[in-house]
């Protein structure tokens, strides 16, 4: 992808304006590939683009679906595409307020800057419940995922999905966006050994690691081993893994960002 989207879509008054822009940044064919996705033919797709058909609203619905537009930029692309379609002008001034009350809720989200560097309960719930988060974020270090698009191929999620994330990451300051392009920022997340959140985080990545070990390579590594020891020896190996731990946070902590790699460790006594 050589380029994203200039515009955000809440600056402007015609929808076309945004699809054929949004369009372009994916490169050659991309109408083809939208009328595929809509199940329409591609004449009627070059029949509306060139202002001489208007979409649907189921149309519109599911074109926001394939761009992988959030909620919000989903509202305002239907109430665009509505008047559009208005027949009265009573009822296009209707819509022009939608609109605009739509353009300053945007606006109040686009300038909300979190308040603490720590997450409420609440959004570290929903941080932890699910390996993506981190995952998505640690990917927008990298520069060739910093795209929506880039990240869901790569990690084979929906468009719409790694939206969503990106938009409760972006707005717990977790992650920065430019003109469509996300970067992770330095706020910090942690969860404490005894809260009941580090379970289910230690849970979703086991569990991704599961399907990790299936593709693994002669570049990767996987070590399982039940052993028996004597009681003095526990702690020992305990201490030499710690150590090991804290070289590979300090060697990660000035390493540059162009790879995500799992590190797992289970030292436990049966």
């Amino acid at each position: 992808m050589s380029k994203q989207t200039a515009q955000s879509i809440f600056n402007l008054t015609d929808y076309r304006v945004y699809v054929q822009s949004w369009a372009q940044a994916r490169g050659r064919g991309e109408f083809r590939r939208i009328s595929l996705a809509l199940g329409m033919h591609t004449t009627l797709v070059s029949q509306i683009f060139n202002n001489k058909k208007c979409l649907t609203e189921e149309q519109a619905t599911s074109l926001c679906s394939y761009m992988g537009l959030n909620s919000l930029e989903t509202d305002y692309f239907l109430k665009l595409v509505q008047l559009e379609r208005a027949g009265t002008q009573q009822l296009k001034s209707v819509f022009k307020r939608h609109l605009k009350q739509i353009q300053n809720y945007s606006n109040v989200i686009k300038s909300r800057v979190p308040e603490s560097e720590d997450l409420s309960e609440s959004d570290r719930a929903i941080f932890y419940s699910s390996w993506q988060y981190s995952l998505i974020r640690l990917l927008t270090s990298i520069p060739q995922f910093q795209f929506k698009e880039k990240i869901a191929f790569h990690l084979g999620l929906s468009v719409s999905r790694v939206q969503e994330i990106l938009d409760f990451l972006t707005s717990r300051g977790l992650c920065k966006e430019e003109r469509g392009r996300y970067h992770r920022t330095g706020k910090n997340t942690h969860i404490e050994a005894t809260s009941p959140l580090s379970i289910r985080h230690h849970q979703n990545w086991r569990t991704k690691s599961l399907e990790l070990i299936e593709r693994i390579t002669l570049e990767d590594l996987s070590f399982t081993a039940p052993i028996s020891l004597s009681p003095d020896d526990i702690p020992k190996i305990r201490r030499i893994l710690l150590e090991a731990i804290s070289e590979i946070s300090k060697l990660v902590e000035n390493s540059a960002s162009e790879e995500v790699a799992y590190l797992g460790i289970d030292w436990i006594k049966m």
